[in-house]
């Protein structure tokens, strides 16, 4: 009879230690999906508060009758980031002829620009004025997809929600 209450004492923490484990790794799964999510919106918010202060220079310079200049450097006109350039070509996000209507944003262009943001780590901020899209040269994941456009990611986000 001792000997059963020991057995069952053993049973009993075994069953314990795996509930345990089981709410930690289930609560681990959960937190980091948030994590994703919240990286995911801060993303999405920082490109879309660049192209609207992108378009709010662009449309105070054309009411101040100045020339429109453009904040940041040409895609094409790189020699140190053409691992970017290259990368973006190679994966189709943009064309060659594209590159010359893209400009590479630095955290000082940023502010200058305005948004409070700066380039997410290992990554940069890319823009086409004409357009008005906005590139993360990292990628943003959702739903196992790798998108570089805030267009794309919108899009993608809107269907994750």
């Amino acid at each position: 009879m001792i000997k059963n209450n020991k057995w069952i004492r053993h049973v009993k923490s075994i069953f314990l230690i795996v509930l345990i484990i089981s709410v930690v790794t289930v609560g681990a799964f959960f937190i980091q999906g948030q994590y994703e999510k919240a990286k995911i919106k801060t993303i999405r918010t920082n490109m879309s508060n660049i192209e609207l202060k992108a378009i709010e220079k662009i449309n105070k310079q054309k009411a101040d009758g100045d020339d429109i200049t453009y904040i940041g450097t040409k895609l094409s006109d790189f020699e140190d980031e053409k691992s970017i350039v290259t990368e973006l070509l190679e994966k189709d996000v943009i064309t060659e002829e594209e590159c010359e209507k893209y400009y590479l944003l630095s955290d000082e262009d940023l502010l200058t620009l305005g948004t409070g943001v700066s380039n997410e780590e290992g990554s940069s901020y890319i823009i086409n004025y004409e357009t008005k899209e906005v590139i993360i040269s990292s990628g943003c994941v959702i739903n196992e997809k790798t998108l570089y456009k805030l267009s794309d990611i919108v899009n993608e986000d809107k269907t994750q929600d």
